[in-house]
């Protein structure tokens, strides 16, 4: 970055203190200006002498300005730059690219089919979610764990049901188990499910 900056204050000071290529002469009396350039050896004959307006005035480098190096800021070298630090200006860092992500499971696919449905409560009234979901797990006890039970809230109601059937025949089956088990207000729902495998 030192060296870009060098490098700009020297071209800069070099197109500024440039010689300038000398103007055509004006005519006596239109306000002639005569102009010396320090610095040169020649100085410009009179016969010569250029006219400027302020607009063409070349700026006035001061000595605060100026940027002088010394040779212990030559000679030392600078340090390698930590990969953070290399962006140049102007230049967008990349952000570090992340650990591989282990992509979740694929979820089943949906399909249109059949559950057996023992149970819906209002789900405006308080705590009703809760006994649903105690309901849930009693009757998935009393299955012994062979089929799925879910509560699915579908307003105005959360509603208990068992199962994924493809079929009708196995969703009235399992109806009739249930039943027998003593809920006699089963039965059979056409609905999104998730197919076992």
């Amino acid at each position: 970055m030192k060296k870009l900056i060098l490098l700009s204050s020297i071209m800069i000071l070099y197109f500024y203190c440039a010689p300038q290529a000398a103007q055509p002469a004006t005519p006596a009396g239109e306000g002639e200006e005569e102009v010396v350039i320090i610095g040169e050896e020649e100085t410009t004959p009179p016969e010569t002498t250029a006219v400027t307006t302020p607009s063409e005035e070349a700026p006035v480098t001061t000595e605060e300005e100026a940027v002088v190096v010394t040779e212990e800021e030559e000679e030392t070298p600078m340090p390698a730059p930590s990969p953070e630090e290399t962006v140049e200006e102007g230049e967008v860092a990349a952000a570090p690219a992340p650990a591989e992500e282990v992509p979740p499971p694929p979820s089943p696919a949906k399909v249109y089919g059949y559950r057996v449905q023992i149970l819906a409560l209002d789900a405006s009234k308080p705590g009703n979610k809760e006994k649903a979901e105690q309901f849930a797990r009693e009757a998935e006890a009393r299955l012994k764990g062979e089929y799925k039970v879910y509560v699915e809230y579908i307003p105005p109601y959360y509603k208990v049901r068992v199962g994924d059937f493809i079929s009708r025949e196995e969703a009235d089956r399992m109806k009739m188990r249930l039943r027998s088990l003593g809920y006699y207000d089963a039965w059979v729902v056409e609905t999104e499910i998730t197919p076992q495998r």
